[in-house]
């Protein structure tokens, strides 16, 4: 299933794996079978762009992890300041439970 979550994790292995690739053709081709003075500039092009696009889905995903999120899912408790210990936050799963933190 494509959550989010997993769309942000998949777009930083990417964004990593280009970086690697962009490094290498920038530092060292020669590691790189196929690649050659003709193609070297459009080849590290093209790895830059697929780094800029995997980056920019990350970030996207990002966003949308932090909306869905924006409510959040701990609410302060009313009229629990008494320094009795525990938590001022409570965690909502649903409206039947709730746990403290």
């Amino acid at each position: 299933m494509c959550t989010p979550k997993a769309f942000a994790l998949y777009s930083l292995t990417g964004t990593l794996f280009l970086l690697l690739i962009y490094t290498l053709l920038s530092t060292q081709p020669f590691f790189i079978r196929g690649i050659n003075a003709e193609n070297i500039e459009q080849t590290k092009s093209s790895a830059f762009g697929g780094m800029m696009l995997f980056l920019a889905s990350g970030i996207l995903s990002s966003l949308v992890l932090l909306w869905r999120n924006r409510g959040g899912r701990w609410r302060r408790r009313e009229g629990d300041a008494s320094g009795g210990g525990g938590s001022l936050y409570e965690l909502i799963d649903d409206e039947r439970s709730q746990r403290s933190l």
